[in-house]
């Protein structure tokens, strides 16, 4: 694999992992509780930070 193929699969893999964690949701019986959305929204923020950071330095 070439380096810029490389690149490509990362830069690719990082935009599907920020695009999931979108998505992710509480289950029903956890979803009432304020400190489970809380930490679902820190995950969230977190991993689309992550995933951002590591497409910056592969781009």
């Amino acid at each position: 694999m070439s380096v810029g193929d490389a690149e490509i699969a990362i830069a690719d893999l990082t935009a599907r992992v920020a695009d999931r964690a979108k998505g992710l949701r509480l289950p029903a019986f956890a979803a009432e509780t304020e400190a489970a959305r809380t930490a679902l929204d820190k995950v969230i923020a977190l991993v689309s930070e992550r995933s951002k950071a590591l497409a910056a330095e592969a781009g």
